[in-house]
This record gives C-alpha cells, structure tokens and sequence, in this order.
C-alpha cells in the first residue's frame, strides 16, 4: 500500500468519526485543500480517503458541486431504511440457517447492551454506533460478501440520517421507543421462529426510519 493511501485511510477514519457524530452534516461541502491542511497530509491523500468513504455511501461527487457528505430527501431517506429493512432480513435468514440460535444471540447482545447502557447515560452517539453494529453483526454472521456490501453502504446512511436527526430534530420520544423496540425483536430472536425474528427486524428497521422521514418532510 503506498503511502498516500494509508494517510488516506487515516483521514477517512477521521472524517467516518465526523460523519457518525453528526459533526458534518448532510450536504456540507468537504473541500480537499482545507481537510488537506487539517490533517496535515497531501491533497492526493485527501482524495484516496474522499474516494474511500463515497464508496461507502457516506458522501457523493457531483460536477462542479465538488463532494458533499450525502443528503436526503423524505424519498431517499425511505427507501434506505426500506431496503435495510428488507435485505437485512434476507440476512437475518441466511444467518439463521447457518449458525445456532445461540450462536446469534451472542453476537447481538453485546452491541444491544451498549446501546442500553449508552441510552441510560446519554451517550447518543454511542448508542447510534452500537445500534448499527447490532445490524452489522447479523450481516457479518450472513456470511454473504455481496450482501455485506450493500449493508456496509445502508448501515452508514442510516447513521448518517439518524445523527442528522437526532441532532436538529425531535428525537427525544422516538429514543425510547427504538430501544425498546431492539429489545423486543431480541426477545423475538430468541423464542420466536426464523419467519417471525425477520418480520420483527423489518418491522423495525421502517419504525426507525418513520420518525426521519416526516421530520425531513416537514423540513421541505
């Protein structure tokens, strides 16, 4: 790996930090000369890490708009948690099939237990963190490389759309349903079947997303 591209990792991470926190928002410009400077790299390391994060959804190129970390109509933000919604319960499945109900259980408690604990203190971005991971870990546990991928991109516009929303909007009621609502789809996992954890998954996936999408509509 040249050098360039391991700085560009580095700034990526950086700016992937920036982004989860909701300290860039949705359509801010990232111009390469001043994260350049910022970081105290070369502008050519910039554009790796620029490279590097619009491959993961987190920003978009756009001719004579340069990059700007993405941004979401009421339309676009629904259709991200639609298909998370829907292929994370294809992966739920795959992952069902392939590995013990145990096997599950132990990988999502850990991040749902952060998420609870992050919740109680009040660590928000923690706990947006620790919520996507718990989908991370279904996804990792799918096995599906192709899957994985389009997961990758879904779990960080989500986080992108949530930060956003949890920093300018009304997030307070919705906080409280949504960790409840992770923790009832565990309860699910553990005692229901397959069918009923990955209509309890979808289910909520949408109930996370509605809350967005009407503060984005009502933005408009």
């Amino acid at each position: 790996m040249s050098a360039s591209a391991t700085l560009g990792e580095t700034v990526a991470d950086a700016l992937r930090g920036a982004l989860r926190s909701g300290e860039l928002r949705a359509g801010e410009r990232l111009v390469v000369l001043a994260l350049a400077q910022r970081y105290g790299v070369s502008q050519a390391a910039v554009h790796d890490a620029l490279h590097r994060l619009e491959r993961e959804g987190w920003v978009s190129s756009e001719s004579r708009r340069g990059v700007r970390v993405r941004a979401f109509t009421p339309d676009t933000a629904h259709e991200v948690f639609a298909l998370a919604a829907e292929v994370g319960g294809l992966a739920l499945g795959w992952a069902a099939r392939d590995h013990t109900r145990v096997s599950l259980l132990e990988a999502v408690r850990p991040p749902l237990e952060q998420a609870r604990r992050a919740h109680d203190s009040g660590a928000w971005d923690a706990r947006r963190t620790a919520l996507v991971a718990f989908h991370s870990e279904i996804a990792r546990l799918a096995a599906r490389p192709q899957t994985s991928e389009v997961l990758t991109v879904l779990h960080n516009q989500m986080m992108l759309l949530l930060a956003d929303f949890e920093r300018h909007g009304s997030p307070d009621a919705h906080r409280d349903g949504q960790i409840a609502g992770y923790e009832h789809f565990y309860g699910i996992l553990k005692f229901g079947s397959t069918d009923e954890a990955q209509a309890a998954l979808r289910e909520r996936l949408h109930a996370d997303g509605t809350p967005v999408v009407r503060w984005l509509a009502g933005r408009g």
